[in-house]
C-alpha cells in the first residue's frame, strides 16, 4: 500500500513570473530583436516594458512595446502641458490556476493612442511626474484564458496611471497602470480582465 502525499499550500498570488513566462522567453527575445530593427528603421521614439498581475490574482502578463510621438503638444504656454504617443504592443498571458477550462496562456497584439499630462520641461532632465490614459484596441490569439471568457479575438483596452520621468533627458521613466479590457458587450460571455501593470520606458 503506497500513500501519495499532495501539498495543501496556496500557491502565491504572484508566483514568480520567470516561472510563468518559461514558455514565452525565445518569443519575446524573438520580437524584442524585430522591434528593434524596427524602430531603427522607422525612426520610432521609444520602447516599454511592462509586466502585470491581473486583479483577481490568476493571471500574470508580460509586454514589449515601441512608442511613437504624436509629433503635437497642447496647452504648452504654462508649466504644464499635454502630449500624447501611439503604442505597438505584443503580449504574453498566462493563467496560474489548475485544472480550468480554457487556454492556459495567450498571446496578444495592441495598438492604443496614449495621451499624458506633464511639466513642460519633462524632456529637459530632472525628475518629472506625470499622469496618463489611453483607449486602443487588443487582438488576442485565444478567446479564453483559463476559467475566463472573453468571446471575440478583438478586445478593447482601457487604462489609466502615473509615473515619474528621470535622466539627463527624461528619457527614463518608470510608472504604474490599471488597464480594464473587454468586448464591451459586443458579443457574450464577456469576462473581460482587469490587470495591475508596471511599466519601463526608454526613450534613445
Amino acid at each position: 500500500m503506497s500513500l501519495t502525499l499532495r501539498s495543501t499550500m496556496p500557491r502565491p498570488l504572484f508566483d514568480p513570473l520567470a516561472r510563468h513566462l518559461r514558455g514565452a522567453r525565445a518569443l519575446l527575445a524573438a520580437a524584442a530583436l524585430t522591434l528593434t530593427a524596427t524602430a531603427a528603421a522607422e525612426g520610432l521614439d521609444g520602447y516599454n516594458f511592462s509586466v502585470a498581475e491581473s486583479r483577481d490574482g490568476h493571471a500574470n502578463m508580460a509586454r514589449i512595446g515601441l512608442m511613437r510621438d504624436f509629433g503635437h503638444r497642447w496647452m504648452d504656454s504654462g508649466s504644464w502641458q499635454l502630449a500624447g504617443y501611439w503604442l505597438l504592443e505584443a503580449g504574453y498571458w498566462d493563467d496560474n490556476e489548475d485544472d480550468t477550462p480554457g487556454h492556459e496562456s495567450l498571446f496578444e497584439l495592441g495598438a492604443t493612442p496614449v495621451f499624458r499630462l506633464q511639466p513642460s520641461g519633462a524632456d529637459s532632465g530632472g525628475l518629472s511626474p506625470y499622469i496618463e490614459a489611453g483607449i486602443g484596441v487588443h487582438a488576442l490569439s485565444h478567446t479564453s484564458l483559463g476559467d475566463r471568457s472573453f468571446s471575440t479575438v478583438l478586445q478593447f483596452g482601457s487604462h489609466a496611471g502615473a509615473g515619474l520621468r528621470f535622466g539627463a533627458r527624461g528619457e527614463y521613466d518608470v510608472g504604474y497602470r490599471y488597464q480594464h479590457l473587454s468586448n464591451a458587450d459586443i458579443k457574450t460571455p464577456n469576462n473581460g480582465i482587469d490587470f495591475h501593470i508596471l511599466q519601463l520606458n526608454y526613450r534613445p
